[in-house]
């Protein structure tokens, strides 16, 4: 079978409802105001194409060691001096950006797509925030590989978070979108993330992933697949948004109509702030 007539045979993108199974919203989504100062996304698209370079707003070093001043006092953090960054890793600065925005929201339920450190320090602090609150936390991170997420798995015991978190493996799939396109995405079952969220919708999403080494795109089609399972008013948050290829893509995102995306947050490789509508 040839490669076109392999590309013929996926599934076109139909966006799910999310109508399936009953689904209950969070208190505390609504009325929320995006008032910290974000970069414009226009205006960083327009100095990207002025400065003419590739990936030149993104970068190519790993971050200032000083930045780890930034988790020294968190206590999953503390719990794991032996956790070395890669390059892929998210990074300090950006888990700290998340963690002040979770409290600024308060938000209840968090869906992560990709694991890692975040996932330890972030479920920590979403735990401490509703202490002694009648609020139940669903802390849930799906992740395309079985494997990292073991790995996940064995840094949250250690953290003392498992109790946290529900990691959730979902395969990636490829979807044609229109006659030509063809992207990856993670397969949202519905049933598994009802199931792990208790059938609370999640009202605060972060993207860091799938993996996109073979597809610099692979992200395209995660907020308006996972925005299907979201609140209404869920904030979004996307990793490495000044990279080129993301910069493309929450390009793409303006043009839906219950999605909004407010700017960028330039710290670390950027992280985009977005809402569903």
């Amino acid at each position: 079978m040839s490669n076109k007539e392999k590309e013929q045979d996926l599934p076109i993108l139909e966006m799910p409802k999310a109508t399936t199974l009953s689904w209950q919203t969070p208190q505390g989504a609504a009325n929320r105001i995006i008032d910290m100062p974000l970069a414009p996304l226009d205006e960083m698209r327009s100095l990207r194409l002025r400065l003419n370079q590739s990936n030149i707003l993104f970068g190519r070093d790993m971050f200032n060691q000083n930045d780890l001043k930034l988790l020294q006092d968190d206590p999953a953090y503390k719990k794991l001096p032996d956790y070395k960054f890669s390059f892929y890793s998210m990074e300090p600065s950006a888990i700290d950006f998340l963690k002040a925005m979770i409290t600024k929201f308060r938000p209840s339920s968090i869906l992560e797509l990709g694991s890692g450190l975040s996932t330890a320090v972030l479920s920590q602090h979403l735990n401490d925030l509703h202490a002694g609150t009648d609020v139940k936390p669903h802390y849930v991170s799906v992740d395309q590989s079985r494997e990292y997420l073991d790995e996940t798995e064995i840094m949250l015991k250690k953290a003392g978070v498992a109790a946290f978190v529900n990691l959730v493996q979902m395969d990636i799939r490829s979807f044609r979108v229109g006659e030509n396109s063809v992207h990856p995405c993670y397969d949202f079952d519905e049933g598994k993330l009802h199931a792990a969220f208790d059938g609370v919708k999640p009202d605060f999403v972060i993207i860091d992933g799938p993996v996109g080494k073979n597809h610099p795109f692979a992200r395209l089609l995660t907020m308006p697949l996972a925005r299907a399972y979201a609140s209404k008013n869920a904030l979004f948050f996307l990793d490495d948004a000044l990279r080129d290829s993301e910069l493309e893509i929450m390009q793409s995102w303006q043009a839906f109509n219950d999605f909004e995306v407010c700017g960028v947050k330039c710290v670390s490789k950027g992280v985009m702030v977005g809402r569903s509508i």
